[in-house]
């Protein structure tokens, strides 16, 4: 069996709001960002529950391009980290539930920022 001498990243996208998104490209990972953002408009993917607009990375490892290797250590860091990736496995109920509970902390975060800056104005 032939191996490429190409490294895999397995990398760790992280947003402003603190979601956080495991994924493996040869790629550099500024076209692979570009082609999550592609991926949300075009057919939604876990990353898509992400910023993207506003999203900074860590690369967690380089692996060697062998299929089986490249898969059980994305699994290893997808297993071991507080990922979106881990909400593939969530039913339809509790997707629903976990989306409802991100748009109210989102709308009791905007709402808290609104009521700051309205102090600050009145001070």
């Amino acid at each position: 069996m032939e191996q490429s001498a190409e490294l895999v990243k397995i990398y760790l996208l992280t947003d402003d709001k603190g979601l956080k998104y495991v994924g493996k490209t040869p790629r550099r990972i500024k076209q692979r960002i570009c082609e999550h953002k592609y991926d949300t408009k075009r057919n939604g993917c876990s990353s898509s529950m992400l910023n993207l607009d506003n999203v900074s990375y860590e690369i967690l490892e380089e692996v060697p391009n062998i299929k089986s290797l490249v898969k059980e250590r994305e699994g290893y860091w997808i297993q071991n980290t507080d990922c979106v990736n881990q909400r593939r496995n969530l039913n339809d109920e509790q997707y629903k539930h976990y989306r409802v509970e991100q748009q109210r902390k989102r709308r009791l975060e905007l709402k808290l920022t609104i009521d700051f800056l309205k102090i600050l104005e009145e001070y």
